[in-house]
């Protein structure tokens, strides 16, 4: 394989070739297959993520602190605004309130 060409790699273990990629493409429809082969694998791995975080934050609250250390990354616990459960009967509340302020 040249200097100029990188190999890109399926995400199921890294065995099978992805697709070839050209760096420095020099044909527009060269730019256009990268670019759509590079935003198929970018959605792949994006749903893998959605999918494999519920287990992930379970996984990181089981540790029970607020920072650790992995082999290539440390991983913190905070707090997301917006992420909070409130009470049903709070959340209705507001609901009748920004109902009321539409009308």
């Amino acid at each position: 394989m040249s200097d100029n060409v990188a190999l890109i790699f399926d995400s199921i273990g890294g065995k099978r070739p992805w697709c070839i990629m050209n760096p420095t493409p020099t044909q527009p429809r060269d730019v256009i297959d990268q670019m759509v082969a590079l935003r198929k694998q970018f959605a792949q791995l994006e749903a893998q993520i959605e999918a494999l975080k519920p287990a992930f934050f379970d996984a990181c609250a089981a540790q029970e602190v607020d920072q650790f250390q992995h082999q290539q990354a440390v991983i913190y616990r905070r707090l997301t605004p917006g992420r909070w459960d409130y009470p049903n009967d709070l959340i209705e509340q507001v609901e009748v309130r920004s109902i009321g302020r539409r009308r």
